[in-house]
């Protein structure tokens, strides 16, 4: 994941979501194996895990679902990054247009034929940028989230050793 090349936040909470499906299916080892590999991998997600990542997990468009609305940590998520990053004048707005990106509405350009295509989706700041303008609000705020990625703690690693080593 963190050498993928783009922007990669929005996918991190479906990876992990989906990895630790995995290990709970898994069938090759055990099942105590299992349960100490699961929460290994719990432990870490709930240590690196930040509002930043549900939120960007709502916006890409490549996952984009109606299930959303049940789902707790993204909605939780939301709250908790618009609480801190967005201006409170701006909150109301902001979800009303995430609602209306949700349920497909409020926005002429989702009847562009190629709108909903897979190819479009799986570029995250591709689709808002030529899809989601009509949301004013929410397109600056996914185009700040979405574009980025997520760093490698390798490469921090060896930048800060070269730095300090002067």
């Amino acid at each position: 994941m963190t050498d993928c090349e783009g922007a990669t936040l929005g996918l991190l909470i479906h990876i992990m979501r989906r990895a630790m499906q995995e290990i709970r299916e898994c069938t090759l080892v055990t099942e105590e194996q299992r349960d100490e590999v699961l929460e290994a991998t719990m432990r870490r997600w709930t240590w690196m895990h930040r509002p930043i990542h549900g939120f960007a997990g709502l916006l890409h468009p490549a996952f984009k679902s109606t299930r959303f609305y049940d789902d707790v940590e993204l909605l939780s998520d939301r709250l908790q990054y618009m609480s801190r990053v967005v201006p409170t004048h701006l909150h109301n707005d902001m979800l009303e247009q995430i609602n209306c990106y949700m349920d497909e509405r409020g926005n002429p350009a989702f009847l562009f034929p190629t709108c909903w295509d897979r190819e479009s989706m799986v570029k995250p700041l591709f689709w808002w940028q030529n899809f989601g303008f009509a949301f004013t609000t929410l397109f600056t705020y996914a185009l700040k989230v979405l574009s980025q990625d997520c760093s490698s703690g390798r490469e921090i690693g060896v930048l800060s050793l070269s730095s300090t080593q002067r």
